[in-house]
């Protein structure tokens, strides 16, 4: 009765991982050896006969498994001194099991054979009289009864625990997936207005210059950005920036004549509680805007210093008064340049007038955009020519030096612009170069010479460009730009002759030119792929040079003179 204390008569177990560990483990070294019987070791000379069955005990660590899933009955009166501990077992007796998180933390399982405790078969023949099995049959019947089990215990458990463990593996891996794309957007949560979380929650991240994977070069978000980000929040509570939406409200104008009468006699300065700025005057030179803005750069300095923007730590080079000012005329600009718009339409009162001038305006906006973009393409020429220099100045350090100070001379003015060659919307976009007319072609094969660089150090490196492939670019030029002005005192031949010879002598001496420089001649760089294109294309210049020799009418002729000849 001394076992009955472990068994547990709950027919519902409590697996965990470990017990559960235990029981397979039991399960698979018992039904891979077959069954052996008990061998005692001889006692030690000068000992306690007991001192062999302890030691058998501590060497065999009474093996779990078969304690734990054998079935057990009343354990028999067994005579001290035996070479044996019978355990009784009867096939008609229900399957009981143990409390595995009782058994398993006080005997752990060990790298020790199984047990080779015998067991003996109480049957209905020999009721009173312990019968020792067979190897054959007791192992037999240990697996029989080992499937048993595990069939109704050890099954059940490990479906119960896998379904258990299923719900804590998909959230987990759900949180993951969360955490890989979370993280890595530098963008704040949206919160509706009013919520909680809008005051009480942190951010995830406490410097918030998580790099955004959308940039083709993600850096970290300085103080700088804040500092912009925070400015328009505060002109526009202030309502002196204009609405992101087109239709959006324009910033009204403070009356005219309280405008002049402080800048005549300082009467009514303006205050931050009604703040405005006169749109129609200068924001440098307005005496009523010079306030104004000093007002606001006071006011937003202040705040920063006293937390207001927790994001714009204040930093005393950056954001003196000085900076601050000429920070908040550049966020003004845009704002006054469309209130001066808006104004101009609605001072004309026939609406016929209103729509003339609305598309005049909006056709001058597009055309400055369109030249801006024309810059943009300068400078990204101007740059990649500079870039071009420094790659390949190792082939010829002279020759590379003199074509960087041509470059640099002609800085972004000399270089020429794009324009789209593709119908609009059309894919893969083309641009042509839009010729300079004005400068020689001399300094025009040059340039194009440098051009034909750009892939040679790929090439040679056997590397792959990183980023967005460039645009395809067509060198022969249709048109000419009308609106380059030419650079004064350049070398008397970089300027195109014929357009020289063509101004009159005044525009010539304003030109005020030098002597003559020797330019520096550049072989264009044939690529691998340019020579491929000229193999294929001699192939079939041949090709059909073959073909146009053996056309009949050739082909008889040469056959009438053979005829002639042989005659």
């Amino acid at each position: 009765m001394a076992h009955h204390s472990m068994l547990d008569d709950e027919p519902e177990i409590h697996p965990n991982p470990q017990n559960l560990a235990t029981a397979i483990i039991g399960i698979g070294r018992t039904a891979r050896k077959p069954y052996t019987s008990f061998t005692p070791s001889p006692s030690r000379e000068g000992q306690h006969s007991s001192y062999s069955m302890c030691r058998t005990f501590g060497d065999s660590q009474f093996n779990t498994t078969e304690y734990l899933f054998s079935p057990l009955t009343t354990s028999s009166s067994t005579p001290s001194g035996s070479p044996s501990i019978p355990i009784p077992m009867s096939p008609s007796i229900p399957t009981t099991h143990t409390d595995l998180a009782t058994v398993t933390s006080t005997m752990p399982i060990t790298g020790s054979p199984v047990s080779t405790i015998p067991v003996y078969l109480t049957t209905s023949d020999t009721q009173h009289g312990d019968v020792p099995m067979g190897d054959e049959h007791s192992s037999q019947l240990l697996n029989k009864q080992f499937a048993e089990l595990s069939d109704k215990i050890v099954g059940p458990a490990l479906s119960k625990a896998v379904d258990g463990m299923i719900p804590a593996m998909v959230e987990r891996i759900a949180g993951e997936i969360r955490g890989l794309s979370s993280p890595c957007s530098h963008h704040p949560r949206v919160l509706k207005r009013g919520s909680v979380e809008d005051y009480d929650t942190e951010p995830e991240h406490e410097d918030d210059l998580t790099p955004s994977p959308h940039r083709k070069h993600p850096g970290k978000r300085g103080t700088k950005n804040h500092l912009h980000d925070s400015f328009r929040k505060y002109l526009r509570d202030k309502h002196l920036l204009k609405s992101k939406s087109k239709k959006g409200p324009l910033p009204q104008s403070f009356p005219s004549h309280v405008v002049e009468a402080y800048n005549h006699d300082n009467d009514n300065p303006p205050t931050l509680d009604k703040i405005a700025i006169d749109w129609q005057d200068s924001l440098r030179s307005s005496v009523w805007n010079a306030e104004a803005v000093d007002l606001l750069v006071v006011d937003f300095q202040e705040k920063v210093k006293t937390g207001s923007f927790p994001l714009v730590i204040f930093d005393d080079d950056t954001m003196n008064l000085d900076k601050l000012r000429v920070l908040c005329i550049d966020k003004l600009r845009s704002t006054q340049q469309a209130c001066r718009e808006h104004m101009k339409i609605e001072g004309f009162e026939d609406s016929q007038q209103r729509e003339v001038a609305t598309r005049d305006l909006s056709y001058r906006n597009s055309r400055r955009q369109h030249l801006d973009r024309y810059n943009t393409h300068k400078h990204g020429t101007l740059e990649r020519h500079r870039k071009v220099v420094d790659q390949n100045r190792h082939r010829n350090p002279q020759s590379w030096d003199t074509i960087r100070r041509i470059i640099d001379r002609l800085d972004v003015d000399g270089m020429s612009g794009d324009e789209t060659d593709t119908p609009l919307g059309a894919t893969p976009k083309i641009v042509r170069r839009v010729a300079l007319p004005w400068i020689s072609l001399a300094i025009t094969d040059l340039l194009h010479a440098i051009e034909s660089y750009v892939p040679a150090v790929y090439e040679e490196n056997m590397s792959v460009p990183v980023g967005n492939s460039s645009l395809l670019r067509l060198m022969e030029a249709k048109c000419a730009s009308k609106n380059s002005i030419a650079i004064a005192r350049l070398p008397r031949n970089w300027y195109d002759d014929n357009w020289f010879k063509a101004h009159s002598s005044s525009a010539r001496a304003m030109l005020d030119v030098h002597k003559d420089f020797d330019l520096q001649l550049l072989d264009a760089y044939h690529s691998a792929n340019d020579i491929r294109r000229l193999i294929c294309i001699a192939e079939i210049l041949n090709y059909y040079y073959v073909n146009l020799d053996r056309s009949p009418n050739k082909e008889q002729a040469h056959n009438t003179e053979s005829t002639d000849r042989c005659g």
